[in-house]
């Protein structure tokens, strides 16, 4: 019974983690949001995402990514 109710806990995290991540990407998608460069130091990447660089040097920052679970 336990070990059911385990499992089922996990699941459910499972399911809003990826809700969450395929929400936030979708988000990001539609407005994305530029951090890390010469005019964007103190712009901060949502919670669950991360500053993807644009490989452009390293004044030209880069645009917040959701983390991807699956690859």
């Amino acid at each position: 019974m336990m070990g059911k109710l385990v499992v089922i806990l996990l699941l459910i995290g499972a399911v809003l983690v990826t809700t969450w991540q395929l929400f936030l990407g979708f988000q990001l998608s539609h407005n994305q949001i530029s951090c890390g460069g010469d005019w964007s130091y103190n712009v901060s990447c949502p919670l669950g995402s991360y500053c993807k660089s644009l490989n452009e040097g390293p004044l030209a920052g880069g645009v917040c990514t959701p983390y991807q679970l699956f690859r």
